[in-house]
């Protein structure tokens, strides 16, 4: 006797045979919804009987045979009681080519079928495995008709989720053998795994550390800063799943900051200047150096901060709990700026912090600036394009009316001094570039403009750098000399070419 089970999952279906004894040509097909199949351990004549597995979620479970010969028949279902150690008829199907049968419950089934040359008989065992995961310790959140798990404020801590614990309730896999009406069970080994949602951005930014040798009871080091669900999913030998997820509403500050460079032709940073002042001003970030001083606005793009420390990288800091601030460079150099933050924590009593960036290695800030912050040694450029005119047209006519800086000056505080041949002063100016507004050719003051001819002029900055801690003056670190220092007061020589239309 020769019996064909059919094991469907969902479409698959698989074959299996099993020889029972007596062997005759007969065979019996039998179908079934269940997810996955095992073996008993006993044997019955020398052959073990199937185990059927079905998956509590499964909406539809049966077993359904079908007559060898293609004949109809009749199917006689009995199920096996334990008390009696014996087999209970369940159901009949008479004259019948296919009979089914739902699986309810855990339990051993003998099918007879016979007529129209049909004797088979056919023991094998069903059972709804439901394995259950479930996070302990943890605080129900109801919102609405939803409820959900959360870290409990008491567990979360700087930096670290103490005691997340966790257990396996395994579902009833039991069956007995029919030789000695012995209880058996399938003991499963599972697989255990945790995961977040969202995933960090960051590689190693969570790290589980495992209380238990199994993995059911950890600590998370180094959590998200971001709110997150910590997800953990358990999967037995036979490949059935179960989940449970706890969220974690993150107490974890995050540093990280943005900088840009504000040029002198800005509006908005230098408001009310006439427009000549802009069109001298170009863009200046287009060039492939910042000269000092150079002023940058700093934008914080920080996570669960409260305040936040500055640092420069060039010697200032400023305590601050605002989102933007602007800083000066005074002197030319190569600056990391670092930025920490704090997260006030009151069930801790403590305080938690970030540090970005972590360590003085190049790193890409969030608009692309390239880190560190590089500021050259002050600079008024004789080239026409980005540091002084020196021809100019008077009376004004719309081409060349003024003596300005232009471009990527980085003069603030200056005095200017112009000199006709003979070596009398034509002009003074003394105070901030943002305040000038050149020279427009007039003699010293008077509405009179000066004569077509070439005039000398001195440019000084007035630039007062700061002392380091010992009173030293500063110095700037070069290659070329890594002890010379900085002059405070640059001088700046040059000539102009007036041409005065009207003499």
């Amino acid at each position: 006797m020769k019996l064909i089970m059919l094991n469907k999952l969902r479409t698959l279906y698989i074959l299996l045979f099993c020889c029972l004894a007596p062997a005759v040509s007969a065979q019996l097909i039998l179908y079934s919804s269940a997810e996955r199949t095992t073996r008993t351990v006993y044997e019955t004549g020398g052959v073990t009987d199937t185990i059927f597995l079905f998956s509590l979620q499964n909406p539809d479970k049966y077993i359904e045979a079908e007559s060898p010969n293609g004949s109809a028949a009749t199917f006689e279902w009995y199920t096996y009681n334990p008390a009696s150690d014996n087999f209970d008829l369940l159901d009949t199907d008479t004259d019948v080519l296919l009979s089914r049968q739902q699986v309810t419950a855990n339990t051993g089934y003998r099918l007879v079928v016979t007529g129209n040359g049909n004797n088979i008989t056919s023991e094998f065992w069903t059972i709804i495995n439901d394995p259950q995961v479930t996070i302990y310790n943890a605080e129900i959140v109801t919102e609405g008709a939803d409820s959900y798990k959360a870290v409990p404020t008491s567990q979360k801590w700087c930096h670290i989720i103490r005691d997340i614990n966790a257990g396996i309730d395994s579902a009833d896999l039991s069956y007995y053998d029919l030789n000695t009406h012995e209880l058996l069970k399938l003991n499963p080994n599972y697989d255990i795994s945790w995961s977040e949602d969202p995933v960090p951005e960051e590689f190693g930014i969570n790290d589980w550390f495992y209380n238990d040798q199994f993995g059911l009871k950890i600590d998370i080091e180094n959590p998200y800063w971001e709110d997150s669900w910590y997800i953990l999913t358990i999967t037995d030998d036979y490949g059935f799943t179960a989940k449970d997820s706890i969220f974690y509403e993150s107490i974890e500050p995050h540093a990280d900051f943005s900088y840009e460079y504000l040029s002198l032709d800005n509006r908005y940073e230098y408001p009310g200047q006439p427009d000549r002042y802009y069109e001298d001003y170009y863009n200046s970030a287009s060039y492939d150096y910042v000269s000092a001083p150079a002023r940058f606005r700093f934008n914080n793009l920080s996570i669960n901060a409260d305040t936040m420390i500055w640092d420069f990288g060039d010697g200032e800091t400023e305590i601050t709990g605002i989102d933007s601030l602007k800083h000066t460079y005074m002197l030319p150099g190569e600056y990391y700026p670092k930025l920490t933050v704090y997260n006030i924590v009151p069930h801790l009593y403590e305080v938690c912090t970030d540090t970005f960036p972590k360590y003085e290695e190049e790193v890409l800030l969030e608009n692309g600036e390239d880190y560190p912050v590089n500021v050259e040694n002050s600079r008024v450029d004789q080239d026409e394009t980005k540091g002084i005119y020196n021809v100019i047209t008077i009376p004004p006519d719309g081409d060349n009316d003024y003596f300005r800086f232009t471009g990527d000056v980085s003069i603030t505080d200056f005095e200017i001094v112009i000199f006709n041949r003979y070596g009398n002063r034509v002009y003074r100016f003394e105070g901030n570039i943002r305040d000038w507004e050149g020279w427009d050719g007039t003699d010293d003051g008077t509405d009179k403009y000066v004569f077509t001819g070439v005039y000398y002029y001195v440019v000084r900055e007035l630039n007062v750098l700061p002392m380091d801690a010992e009173g030293r003056k500063p110095k700037l670190v070069t290659e070329d000399d890594p002890t010379a220092e900085i002059k405070i007061n640059t001088v700046y020589r040059g000539f102009i070419h007036v041409f005065n239309s009207g003499s």
